[in-house]
């Protein structure tokens, strides 16, 4: 989709709102196509700012994030709300990070993924065994998944662990007789 945006600006943005059925707000889809095509011009529309300095490219996404909202806060009304509906909907799809995207857009705030949420979706991650619990103080910034999914792997209890453990240093408390003494 990003490329389609910077090879035609006005053909991939008519195309959106072709799709959003926003046929009716000429205006704001030109006005939305011009303030991408002078991103465009000046060279800001795509930070490339390699793998190792993202910072620059994740701005200049903010900022377009920014130009879009401010450009639905200037439709209609009955756009807008029917915009809402739209997002809404996408809430229910079953793939993760497509849902939450689009919980973050029909609640017009910027999509910024926790750290977990790659390696979530790549079943890569380990559960925060606080979150499961429901005690983590981390948050966003935990270094373990809070994603949803993960089942809670219960401890044994303390009663269990101990038989265990006694049972355990009985075993290697014991010695083997020497051969010929066993009885």
């Amino acid at each position: 989709f990003v490329e389609d945006i910077v090879s035609d600006p006005g053909a991939a943005l008519r195309g959106v709102a072709e799709f959003l059925n926003m046929k009716a707000c000429p205006k704001s889809i030109q006005r939305a196509i011009d303030r991408v095509q002078q991103a465009l011009d000046a060279g800001t529309l795509l930070q490339c700012g390699g793998m190792a300095f993202p910072g620059a490219e994740l701005q200049a996404m903010r900022t377009h994030i920014c130009d879009f909202e401010q450009s639905l806060a200037d439709l209609p009304l009955e756009t807008r709300a029917m915009w809402d509906d739209r997002m809404r909907a996408w809430t229910m799809l079953p793939h993760a990070r497509m849902a939450a995207m689009a919980a973050m857009i029909a609640e017009h705030h910027i999509w910024d993924p926790p750290r977990w949420w790659s390696a979530h979706l790549s079943k890569t991650c380990r559960p925060c065994t606080f979150w499961l619990d429901r005690r983590c103080r981390h948050g966003d910034a935990c270094a373990f998944c809070h994603g949803p999914g993960h089942q809670h792997s219960k401890r044994p209890s303390k009663k269990l662990r101990d038989r265990r453990d006694k049972l355990k240093h009985r075993m290697q408390a014991r010695t083997p007789s020497p051969a010929g003494l066993s009885s």
